[in-house]
């Protein structure tokens, strides 16, 4: 199966036969509410005390109803 990579640098796009990760070169604000790629450090998160917690009833954020990157899910700041 070939599958196109397109980057939004450049106009090209490459067709590969396996799939590539992208690197960046700077970031700061890293969203880690992707449990599939984060599933360890999201399980060290649980050993915070409740009013600490993401999701918790004292939370306010919790019951927004919809999910606010950075507000009502886990971010990692470098």
């Amino acid at each position: 199966e070939t599958i196109k990579i397109s980057d939004s640098d450049s106009t090209s796009s490459q067709t590969s036969k396996k799939k590539r990760s992208k690197m960046i070169k700077f970031g700061t604000n890293v969203d880690l509410s992707d449990e599939n790629k984060w599933s360890t450090q999201l399980h060290e998160l649980t050993k915070l005390p409740e009013f600490c917690s993401v999701v918790s009833n004292g939370n306010m954020l919790s019951h927004v109803g919809h999910t606010i990157l950075g507000m009502n899910t886990v971010q990692l700041y470098m």
